[in-house]
């Protein structure tokens, strides 16, 4: 990966398809300190912002609720400019997996050998 720094405020980024900061809004091409930030990377920003909750609802619903943290995560992998809801919402969907995996399964499985037992089956 390139690291961009943002001309203006100094933050480092790893992306270099970002365009402009996250923090200030600033051109990441620029080489000029002067140049206005722009409104959509500041609209973007606030976005971002807000992964920080579907982060945590998505790690919460992996725990309690795995089909809910299975939507989450792939909700967060399918955010654009954000590395780390990419890397979160694959985490979550891998958590929300191996909860399925040990907890669900095994559970209708006894559900269905105990109705089959009780209707005389097995």
């Amino acid at each position: 990966y390139m690291i961009i720094k943002c001309p203006n405020c100094g933050k480092e980024y790893y992306d270099e398809h970002l365009s402009y900061c996250e923090v200030c809004g600033m051109n990441l091409h620029s080489s000029s300190k002067h140049a206005a930030p722009n409104d959509y990377a500041m609209l973007e920003h606030k976005e971002i912002n807000n992964h920080t909750l579907a982060i945590t609802l998505g790690f919460v619903f992996a725990f309690l609720f795995p089909i809910i943290g299975l939507i989450f995560g792939i909700y967060l992998v399918t955010r654009k400019n954000s590395i780390k809801s990419k890397i979160c919402g694959i985490l979550i969907i891998a958590i929300s997996i191996v909860i399925i995996w040990v907890v669900a399964i095994p559970l209708i499985t006894n559900l269905y050998l105990i109705s089959s037992l009780n209707m005389g089956g097995i």
